[in-house]
């Protein structure tokens, strides 16, 4: 997807093609915050900033062609982010209100419904992960640069919001708000710094083993996926 939402680019990773599609945009409308649920279907989340109130599309776009299918829309001040897909439910859920707040819509009923976050004035949800048995988890931190700085990996209970600390993760360099999990590795990877790549063992309290991915000509590593 590129920056302003208005194109969308597929990877194939066998035969290294690139393909790309225009989508539906604007000067105050754009797509982005990609999702896939359960059968490959591909969702985005557009953004159209016409009026104070924004309104909020959940769309389903088909990948070989770049044709957008509205599914949900609604009104929100605040942007929905950082969606995953719930397959237990047929939710796709994300995160409102600066990670304070979980929003979800059915895919099955096209319902919406929003849980506020506990404990979450001090430290915000990053981002959210999923794993195949549907459970939820979150990127929880508070990096300020001083010594209230925390950063967390939580379960999330997505039904209603309470969450389980599952592990502190130091705070001395920053995991680029995306962490994955890898089930062949039995766990989560996240990157560090943007030159790292972390095995996170949630049942030690120190575990975390590095592997450097090098950093030459300029590169940085910001986002991972699997499949």
């Amino acid at each position: 997807m590129s920056d302003s939402g208005s194109v969308l680019t597929r990877i194939n990773v066998t035969t290294k093609q690139v393909t790309s599609f225009r989508l539906p945009s604007s000067e105050t409308k754009g797509t982005s915050q990609l999702v896939v649920d359960k059968s490959n279907n591909v969702y985005g989340i557009t953004y159209d900033w016409t009026s104070a109130m924004q309104t909020q599309t959940l769309v389903k776009i088909q990948p070989s062609t770049g044709v957008v299918t509205p599914i949900k829309s609604f009104v929100e001040d605040d942007d929905w982010v950082e969606p995953v897909y719930l397959p237990a439910t047929n939710e796709i859920v994300g995160l409102m209100n600066d990670g304070r707040r979980l929003f979800k819509v059915n895919l099955t009923t096209k319902d919406t419904i929003g849980i506020n976050l506990p404990g979450s004035a001090s430290a915000e949800y990053r981002e959210l992960i999923v794993d195949n048995n549907s459970n939820l988890f979150a990127y929880k931190a508070r990096l300020k640069g001083d010594v209230s700085d925390v950063a967390k990996l939580v379960a999330v209970n997505a039904a209603t919001g309470q969450e389980t600390i599952l592990k502190d993760l130091p705070v001395d360099g920053k995991f680029q708000d995306n962490i994955i999990i890898v089930p062949q590795l039995g766990g989560f990877v996240g990157s560090w710094n943007q030159s790292a790549l972390y095995k996170i063992d949630v049942n030690s309290p120190f575990d975390l083993t590095s592997r450097s991915l090098g950093t030459g000509n300029g590169n940085t590593y910001n986002y991972f996926t699997t499949n």
